[in-house]
């Protein structure tokens, strides 16, 4: 550790430097006016260099060489003279401060102690506002983090420091303010400082914040989906969000202003983020909302919707809708899967095989829509043939082919394909049925009834 000597020797040689370069001489400083009005102040109104500029740099200059070598107590000693006599002289002495006061909070047993440290703290964070610009949302962000974990007490002044950062910065506020600020309005709203009205308001606007930088700003981007992932835990412990609150809320709204284009975007971007999707409120504000603003996202929640509702011909509508928009293949791949699931439920064996093999056309790699389409040709045997006869168990042929056809394409599928190919052999023609219509193993042989595939002939030896 550098002594004492070797520093004011440093400061010496700096305190001749600083006043040079600042246009300050030692004699303009020898008979120092003490009105403060009189002294020159930066843009802010705060006074630039003192009574006595000279003595001003001289802290400067020992403060930071003892802040450099973490001796906060010798440190703070002399930044106190800047910050009680030069308060608009420089920024970083507030920086450095605001660090060592949280360090020796951090350090502090006593509570008096703790409470003294806090209060000037925050003067520090309060003086710094005043002297380098109220309106710096970083700085008012951050007053507010430290009032969270020392003033616990204080909602409201918590409540409206954050408020007061994010109205500031906008679309561009920092991502580490947004979970601790939801965290501070859920408090307020417990208090009764906002109504439910207000806390879904401010809600809405750390979602859209994040929407924002998520789409746009690439090099963040990460790190607001880690608070968006913070922020959904959270809501979902506090249970404030759930769907029934929400049908209160907004419904009161959507009452009022059913035409409110902006309300429909609220519903539908707060219901879904809730899962709200059978909601009457929710179909009917997200389908007026999507004619205005057609996208594949709403469209497709929608779809899945109006499915759960049992109204499928107004589900294929919105599923239509959510792959003409859809730019991404894997996602039409996804929808067009859906589809041929809802064209198996109604029966439609051909219409279902043609969208999953839309959707396999679409995703690499992708061995379930071939699953699909062989659990169709495996149920199909009371489609094609009576009882457990000849033509109700070619089916089987064609179902194996598609099993095979998935584990080859999609590993992934593999285990779950054998079972499979292992059940279905079972149900293989036994070998007297094919030498009685003239066929044995490895013959070509087209599976008639809907399916219209060729296949192999794979007769069973024996009893399985």
């Amino acid at each position: 550790m550098k002594t004492t000597k070797n520093i004011l020797t440093k400061v010496s040689f700096f305190l001749f430097v600083a006043l040079s370069l600042t246009g300050v001489t030692l004699q303009s400083t020898a008979q120092p006016t003490t009105k403060a009005d009189t002294l020159p102040k930066n843009e802010y109104g705060c006074v630039k260099w003192g009574p006595d500029s000279s003595k001003t740099v001289e802290k400067l200059s020992l403060y930071y060489e003892y802040y450099k070598q973490d001796d906060y107590d010798e440190a703070l000693q002399h930044v106190r003279y800047v910050y009680d006599n030069a308060p608009g002289t420089k920024e970083y002495p507030y920086v450095h401060g605001l660090k060592m006061y949280k360090t020796k909070l951090k350090q502090a047993k006593d509570k008096e102690l703790k409470k003294k440290l806090t209060d000037t703290l925050m003067a520090l964070y309060d003086q710094r506002l005043r002297c380098f610009g109220p309106e710096n949302d970083d700085v008012l962000g951050r007053k507010a983090i430290s009032m969270v974990q020392y003033q616990k007490d204080s909602t409201e002044k918590i409540y409206q420091t954050f408020r007061k950062s994010k109205e500031i910065a906008g679309d561009k506020w920092e991502s580490y303010f947004l979970h601790p600020y939801i965290y501070a309005v859920i408090r307020a709203f417990k208090d009764d400082i906002v109504d439910k009205k207000k806390f879904l308001a401010e809600y809405d606007d750390v979602v859209n914040i994040i929407d924002h930088n998520v789409e746009n700003n690439k090099e963040k981007k990460a790190k607001y989906e880690k608070a968006r992932e913070k922020i959904d835990k959270l809501m979902t412990k506090t249970n404030l969000l759930n769907c029934d609150n929400l049908r209160k809320i907004l419904g009161e709204q959507y009452e009022k202003n059913p035409q409110d284009t902006a309300l429909w975007k609220r519903i539908f971007s707060q219901m879904s983020r809730q899962k709200c999707f059978e909601d009457s409120l929710f179909l009917v504000a997200t389908e007026k909302y999507n004619e205005v603003k057609p996208t594949a996202s709403k469209s497709y929640f929608l779809a899945r919707s109006f499915k759960k509702k049992g109204v499928i011909n107004t589900a294929m509508k919105f599923y239509e809708k959510a792959i003409e928009l859809e730019e991404d293949d894997e996602e039409k791949a996804d929808y067009h899967f859906e589809i041929a699931k809802i064209h198996k439920k109604r029966d439609n064996y051909p219409a279902a095989r043609q969208t999953a093999l839309k959707a396999a056309e679409l995703k690499d790699n992708w061995g379930e829509p071939y699953m699909f389409i062989g659990d169709l040709y495996a149920s199909s045997g009371p489609k094609c043939g009576e009882g457990t006869g000849f033509k109700s168990q070619v089916v089987a042929w064609p179902a194996v082919d598609m099993y095979e056809k998935a584990k080859r394409i999609d590993p992934s599928i593999k285990e779950r394909a054998n079972a499979n190919i292992e059940n279905y052999k079972s149900y293989f023609p036994k070998k007297e049925e094919c030498f009685f219509r003239d066929l044995k193993n490895g013959d070509d042989y087209k599976v008639e009834c809907w399916i219209e595939r060729s296949t192999t002939v794979r007769c069973k030896e024996k009893e399985q």
